[in-house]
């Protein structure tokens, strides 16, 4: 078994046992808690479709709501669920809307090496290959575009140009037009150099900016992530705003060049300061990373306190915040108990650490299981510490079998550490567990939307010893996982 994560890093509600004088009564000691900004309340919402319904029906249902983004609560978990679930049973058109709900297919470089929610290019492109073979238009159209984009595979005009005319043989509008925009390839580039390349050949900084532009969407160039960056970065240097932004993006996600994030805020802060605001959203991503190093961190964290960083909502700030006052007035046990026994989280948390730590008490993990069970459906420490006791085996021997399920629990309300514990337990398996990769992989997916550090790595090395299609059941598992905690 894989070390967990250090659980007493974790963010959220931290309890501190202040032992102010062994020996003294127990009404004596205190016990000190961190702030708390706001708590969120979460709900168990149910699974709106079934393989009872039907595949056609699952698909239907899904299609109608994942497309309407009406932000109904746990639509998008469904929606996932139905149209996994019909694909894996062969309904074509449901292999397409999974492919769709994989990765959206657009020209561009912010489009470009973006983890999407789920899945990415790799597998939009499987099902839209799939659905292709069961004669359905629009996943061989969608095909066809990954192939003359490049994207989630090597280019290939030849492979798009039998896509698309499939495409066109199910009657799908748009492959006529791309199937003549394919074969027009070549006198679209000789018109658009006829227009451009002299000038960038001159160092026009703009005419260098559009040419690296046609080879990062593939129009009307072949793809080129390297020629693009070539082209980009000459105009960058030029000073080209836009340019300065894009190669800022292809820095930070490693596009056409080595990945670098010190560099992506050199150039995002050039564009920035030029009035350029489209990608200070970037800024977010990249403070977060972990991988600034301090010089580029201070540099963001001055950009955004002089108001310099503009997101659609208005200016932005990135500064660090002065540390909030760690300590709350300390309340002895007797007011603990009386807290917990009229049902307030604060009290039954902390008075769970009580026992569970022996402070002032007599250590007893039973009572205080059963203090974070209050609350462990609204409280992600909580589950956290009862998957640890199950874990560790307190007082008896370990049991993954309890352990996973609150962790699990704590993942789905947003503790990365849950996420990563999960893993680890489905992964190796174990007292109690048998070894899930399937759902392993699941809580890599989570603990990479969650924001861990090597989260997209070990998604990736995870995904890769996975099919297509279980690949999809984890997909549809977790969101069944999302659904049980709904943040409200």
């Amino acid at each position: 078994m894989q070390p967990l994560g250090d659980n007493m890093k974790r963010a959220g509600l931290l309890a501190i046992i202040a032992l102010l004088a062994a020996g003294e009564a127990r009404a004596q000691y205190v016990v000190s808690v961190t702030r708390i900004e706001y708590i969120p309340v979460f709900k168990s919402l149910p699974v709106l479709c079934d393989r009872a319904m039907g595949a056609q029906a699952e698909y239907s249902w899904a299609r109608k709501t994942w497309e309407s983004q009406d932000g109904s609560v746990g639509d998008s978990e469904n929606s996932y669920i139905c149209t996994v679930d019909a694909a894996l049973a062969g309904y074509v058109p449901a292999q397409t809307l999974l492919g769709r709900m994989y990765s959206h297919v657009r020209r561009g470089l912010f489009d470009v090496d973006t983890p999407p929610q789920y899945g990415g290019a790799e597998e939009a492109l499987y099902w839209f290959e799939k659905a292709a073979d069961g004669a359905d238009g629009r996943g061989a159209y969608e095909a066809g575009l990954m192939y003359e984009m490049g994207v989630g595979a090597l280019q290939d005009d030849d492979k798009a140009r039998r896509l698309y005319q499939r495409a066109a043989d199910q009657h799908d509008g748009r492959a006529a037009k791309a199937l003549k925009q394919l074969d027009n390839r070549e006198d679209r580039i000789a018109k658009f150099q006829a227009k451009f390349q002299d000038k960038a050949d001159s160092g026009n900084p703009l005419a260098m900016r559009r040419v690296g532009e046609g080879y990062l969407n593939g129009d009307p160039f072949r793809a080129s992530m390297d020629q693009a960056y070539t082209w980009l970065f000459k105009a960058a240097k030029g000073g080209d705003s836009s340019a300065q932004a894009e190669i800022g993006i292809m820095y930070a996600r490693g596009v056409g060049v080595a990945r670098d994030e010190n560099q992506a805020v050199n150039w995002l802060l050039k564009a920035s300061s030029a009035g350029l605001h489209s990608s200070d959203g970037e800024f977010w991503n990249l403070y977060n990373s972990g991988n600034l190093d301090a010089a580029h961190k201070t540099a963001i964290e001055k950009a955004s306190a002089r108001g310099a960083l503009v997101s659609v909502f208005g200016p932005f700030d990135i500064s660090p915040r002065p540390p909030e006052q760690a300590v709350l007035p300390t309340y002895d046990i007797a007011t603990l108990e009386k807290g917990a026994a009229n049902g307030e989280r604060l009290s039954i948390f902390n008075l769970g650490v009580v026992y569970l730590s022996g402070a002032g008490v007599p250590a007893d993990i039973a009572k205080a299981r059963a203090l974070f069970e209050r609350i462990a459906d609204q409280d992600s420490d909580a589950g956290m510490n009862l998957g640890d006791t199950y874990y560790a085996g307190q007082p008896e021997a370990p049991d993954y079998a309890q352990a996973v399920k609150w962790y699990a629990a704590a993942a789905a309300m947003g503790d990365p550490i849950g996420a990563k514990n999960a893993e680890n337990i489905y992964l190796n398996g174990g007292n109690g567990v048998a070894p899930d990769p399937i759902r392993a992989y699941a809580f890599a997916i989570l603990e990479r939307q969650l924001g861990a550090h090597d989260g997209l790595a070990q998604e990736q090395k995870l995904g890769a010893r996975l099919s297509h299609e279980d690949k999809a059941r984890a997909v549809a598992w977790l969101n069944r996982i999302l659904l049980e905690h709904h943040r409200t």
